[in-house]
């Protein structure tokens, strides 16, 4: 039974197995097209883990260089947090109450631009230590976990 309905294992022997060999520091092996089973070494996206980005109180614009946003105060009116339009198509961002107030001064997360968060133009964290994480597509962002 495969993990997930798109989850699929492969075991790779050696280069003829249709996988290409090699890849850079930095790469990593990617879906590159719609073909089921296209896929080449790729730079880009959050392919490296950076140390947390830490916001104090106040409103914070994420930058592309970031990964986690780590939310240690927030002011009495809530905060936003502002995703990037420039993000790299498959970019995750993680955006965390680490103040444990958001359930009093919510954090609002929104877009630069037209960009939309699963179709809306907001998403409200409001609960203690609560947060979510989010995947840009090129065009919109998708949240892939809420805690």
């Amino acid at each position: 039974m495969p993990l997930h309905s798109s989850t699929r294992i492969i075991t790779v022997e050696n280069s003829e197995d249709g996988i290409p060999a090699g890849g850079a520091t930095g790469q990593f092996l990617a879906k590159i097209d719609g073909s089921n089973y296209n896929v080449g070494w790729v730079t880009g996206g959050s392919t490296e883990m950076s140390p947390p980005t830490i916001s104090t109180a106040g409103d914070y614009t994420v930058l592309v260089s970031d990964y986690i946003i780590l939310k240690t105060g927030i002011t009495a009116a809530g905060d936003t947090v502002t995703l990037p339009s420039t993000a790299d198509n498959g970019q995750i961002f993680t955006i965390k109450d680490s103040s444990g107030s958001a359930a009093t001064d919510n954090i609002t997360v929104d877009t630069e631009g037209a960009e939309t968060i699963d179709g809306s133009e907001t998403v409200i964290i409001n609960g203690n230590y609560n947060g979510i994480t989010v995947l840009f597509d090129g065009t919109n962002y998708s949240i892939l976990n809420s805690i």
